[in-house]
């Protein structure tokens, strides 16, 4: 069984990763830079099919998957493993918000991160500092809303938790059938 934790980037996906691999999951967490041309490519026209099928040697690497490019192909993944499991993790908004930007730091947007915020944002944006707040968290809100009706519609397994629910951990481990026998640990901001 595949798990998918669709949630955007900065919203405890890498505690996510950490949680499962501690609890013996076979779990993968962003993708590092191994996804930078395709997702160069498929900018454009915010292809997700084409940045899907170049990530299908990340999808094969594990069982568990977390923050990016997950998010960006959710809609392929619903279609090509229905019978997976499907995690969204929300965040506090303005926490999010202000993570993101503390997270890119006035650099320029990873290829990944366009893609998310091209495709969430009214305006496409090499860096972050141009967003206003309220495109940050009309972008956040919207793409809570979009997934969690299209989980719903498809019909599959899915379950929304709280990242500043203290219970998170145990949440987790019941969605996907194991005891837990570690914290979930907080990590990063």
């Amino acid at each position: 069984m595949k798990v998918f934790n669709i949630s955007p980037h900065r919203s405890g996906t890498r505690s996510f990763h950490e949680f499962c691999a501690a609890h013996g999951l076979r779990s993968a967490h962003w993708c590092g830079h191994v996804l930078d041309e395709a997702a160069e490519d498929a900018l454009p026209t915010l292809d997700s099919e084409k940045l899907f099928i170049a990530a299908q040697g990340h999808f094969a690497t594990a069982d568990v998957f977390a923050d990016l490019p997950c998010p960006l192909v959710y809609r392929e993944l619903l279609r090509t493993w229905p019978d997976s499991k499907f995690v969204v993790v929300r965040r506090d908004p303005l926490a999010w918000t202000a993570s993101v930007r503390r997270h890119t730091d006035g650099r320029d947007l990873e290829p990944l991160e366009r893609f998310f915020y091209w495709t969430w944002c009214v305006e496409q944006r090499e860096t972050m500092a141009p967003y206003s707040d309220a495109e940050l968290l009309a972008a956040y809100h919207g793409y809570l809303r979009e997934t969690t009706e299209a989980l719903t519609r498809a019909g599959v397994n899915f379950r929304v938790f709280e990242l500043s629910d203290p219970g998170i951990g145990a949440a987790i481990a019941d969605f996907l059938g194991f005891e837990q026998a570690q914290p979930f640990e907080r990590i990063g901001g």
